[in-house]
């Protein structure tokens, strides 16, 4: 792994921190200069290690509570799913996630800070009626953003794709 540009890297109280990844979020890597980078620029064995036992530290949202303040009224909740059953849609769900919710909510759905966790049962087990009220919606206490510019059909496209995603973040094939 090779860190980009200058930029990526930053010394703070003396020990140099990379910020490495492939898109967001890139993860933070702290350790002497000495042994984080060898000559080449590219992160030595150590630093390799350390990614991958920081990795799954941050790269899910562990401490995930759904805000309480947040539920879909009855209406929505019983609104059916128009493309339920057409999972081949799925990918287009995926492809829109991926473009609008993955900066916030990882590509995984696992989230970030205070972003849900999509894989947890408190969110699957919602109706895609609730899924769909709740992605139009946004939540600003939360800072997600309404996706209600979106025609309705992609939106559901979108609760398809959060159908796919199991507890260990990764979509089922």
């Amino acid at each position: 792994m090779r860190v980009q540009s200058a930029k990526a890297c930053e010394t703070i109280e003396g020990a140099e921190v990379a910020w490495v990844g492939a898109g967001a979020p890139a993860y933070p890597i702290l350790a002497k200069q000495e042994k984080l980078f060898d000559g080449a620029g590219r992160l030595s064995g150590l630093a390799l290690i350390l990614v991958v036992m920081l990795t799954p530290l941050t790269a899910q949202n562990l401490s995930y509570q759904q805000d309480s303040k947040w539920q879909a009224p009855p209406e929505a909740v019983a609104k059916v799913n128009p493309l339920a059953g057409k999972t081949q849609l799925a990918a287009g769900g995926k492809k829109i996630f991926l473009r609008d919710c993955a900066q916030c909510h990882r590509t995984d759905g696992t989230g970030l800070q205070s972003a849900a966790n999509l894989t947890l049962p408190v969110v699957q087990q919602q109706s895609d009626g609730a899924l769909f009220w709740k992605i139009t919606q946004g939540n600003p206490g939360r800072k997600m953003p309404s996706a209600s510019g979106l025609p309705d059909m992609q939106r559901w496209q979108i609760v398809l794709f959060l159908r796919t995603l199991n507890a260990s973040g990764a979509a089922n094939k």
